[in-house]
């Protein structure tokens, strides 16, 4: 499993419209795994099954998330009518 330290310039997060916490590389959901000596907050990414680490006093800043991602391409890559995965 990989560990991904962030920094405040490039947390590679953000914040979905539900509140959850979201990984940029992969835009899914991101789990909790607890806090860490009171100064970081450590996430897992089930998707890129990739540790992250995020410094506490940056969890306020993190952005909200923006039309762009994989929500803005829907259209262009839903299945056809009657079709699937074969």
């Amino acid at each position: 499993m990989a560990t991904m330290e962030l920094d405040s310039e490039a947390m590679g997060v953000f914040m979905g419209s539900d509140g959850a916490i979201c990984h940029a590389v992969c835009w899914r959901p991101l789990e909790y795994v607890g806090v860490r000596g009171g100064l970081s907050v450590d996430f897992y990414c089930p998707g890129c099954v990739t540790h992250l680490s995020l410094p506490m006093r940056r969890i306020p800043g993190i952005p909200m998330s923006s039309s762009r991602g994989p929500r803005a391409f829907a259209g262009r890559l839903a299945w056809p009518a009657g079709g699937g995965a074969r």
